[in-house]
C-alpha cells in the first residue's frame, strides 16, 4: 500500500543482502509513495517504487582484504562470483597483496628482456629504471598480453619511501618490463625484481623485503588478481 508522507520521504523501505561467500551486495527497495500535499495549493506528486543495489564488496581469498567495486550496474549478475574485484570508474581493477621485492642494480640484467620485440606491434624494453620483472603467467596474462599492457600495469608498494632510501627507484609506483629468472618464478606468493638500485652495495643492503602492495591493471587486459 502506498503511504502519504508529508515530509516527502519514503516509508517502509527494506533491504536484503545477498552473498556467495566471496562477494556480497545489498538490495534496497523503496515502495511507491506520495509527497507533498496533492490536494493543497502547493501541489504534490507520486514517487514510483524504486529498487537499487549497493556496490558489491569482494574479498581477496589469499589475504581477505576488502576490495570495493564501485562501478557495477544493477541488477547484478546471476552469480556474485562473476563480479570483477575492485572495478573502478576508470575501468581498472586494483588488487591488494603482500609482495616481496628483490633489488637489481645497474650491473645486472643487461639484456633487452623477454618483453622486447624488435618487429612486433608491442614491445617493452626490459630492466629500465622504475620497472619490475614478474613471474611467467603473472595476472594470468600471456607474453603477448604482457607486451601490450605491461607498461599500463602499476605496482605500488606501501614502503614508506624505504626503497628510495636504499638507493632504489623513487616515485612510488612501478610498471612491468620483463620476466624474472627462476628465483622469481619459483618464489612462493607474489614477488618482483625491482630495477634499478644505484649500486651493487645498495642492492645487497636492500636484499629482499615484503610490503603490502597494490596492483592496478586495465580491465580490457583480461588480467586477474593474484590468488
Amino acid at each position: 500500500m502506498n503511504s502519504y508522507d508529508p515530509t516527502g520521504l519514503a516509508t517502509g523501505s527494506f533491504s536484503t543482502t545477498f552473498s556467495d561467500g566471496n562477494c556480497s551486495m545489498t538490495q534496497t527497495t523503496t515502495p511507491g509513495h506520495t509527497f507533498g500535499n496533492p490536494g493543497g495549493p502547493d501541489g504534490g506528486g507520486y514517487q514510483a517504487a524504486n529498487t537499487s543495489w549497493s556496490s558489491p564488496v569482494c574479498f581477496n581469498s589469499a589475504y581477505m582484504d576488502p576490495l570495493y567495486n564501485t562501478n557495477h550496474p544493477a541488477p547484478p549478475p546471476a552469480s556474485l562470483k562473476d563480479l570483477p574485484v575492485a572495478a573502478n570508474p576508470d575501468d581498472t581493477t586494483s588488487c591488494k597483496v603482500k609482495a616481496e621485492f628483490s633489488a637489481v642494480d645497474n650491473s645486472q640484467a643487461q639484456g633487452d628482456g623477454a618483453l622486447y620485440s624488435e618487429h612486433g606491434r608491442y614491445s617493452i624494453r626490459g630492466g629500465t629504471m622504475g620497472t619490475v620483472a614478474v613471474k611467467h603467467g603473472f595476472l594470468n596474462l600471456s607474453v603477448s598480453q604482457m607486451r601490450q599492457y605491461g607498461n599500463q600495469i602499476t605496482i605500488t608498494p606501501d614502503d614508506g619511501g624505504l626503497i628510495a632510501d636504499f638507493g632504489g627507484p623513487s616515485g612510488g609506483s612501478f610498471t612491468i618490463s620483463d620476466y624474472g629468472d627462476k628465483n622469481i618464478d619459483n618464489a612462493a606468493g607474489t614477488r618482483f625484481d625491482l630495477y634499478r638500485f644505484d649500486s651493487h652495495a645498495d642492492a645487497l643492503k636492500f636484499g629482499k623485503r615484503a610490503f603490502n602492495t597494490t596492483i592496478k591493471f586495465p580491465n580490457k587486459s583480461g588480467a586477474k588478481c593474484p590468488s
